[in-house]
């Protein structure tokens, strides 16, 4: 009987030292990749009426451009949140900017706290 409780009484972690129920539950809370401690990102107004290429050295490449008309949307799926840009014209100039998160019905992170660490 002690063998099992012995057994049963680990702390949850592997030998590597990773916590796989502990990021279960980061994942299921929402509480992932928090931004507590990182140093938070720059403001969106320092994108705004620039050249999407300016962000994207910030936040990589988009995971979605749709194209409307003569201008583009463009997704960034971040770690903690989603970045959104409208384009215009297509590959040109960031017109508006805005994050949503990665879950939706959660309330969605400032630019400046879904960009940090990066």
């Amino acid at each position: 009987m002690a063998l099992v409780l012995t057994a049963c009484a680990g702390s949850g972690r592997d030998a590597g030292g990773s916590d796989p129920l502990g990021a279960l539950i980061g994942r299921e809370t929402g509480q992932q990749g928090s931004s507590a401690g990182l140093r938070p990102g720059p403001d969106a107004s320092t994108f705004i009426g620039r050249e999407v290429a300016q962000l994207e050295a910030l936040v990589g490449r988009p995971a979605l451009i749709r194209r409307e008309g003569l201008n583009e949307f463009r997704r960034y799926d971040l770690p903690r949140c989603r970045v959104i840009a409208i384009v215009a014209p297509a590959g040109g100039m960031v017109q508006t900017l805005t994050t949503g998160p990665l879950v939706s019905g959660d309330a969605p992170p400032s630019f400046p706290s879904c960009t940090a660490g990066l």
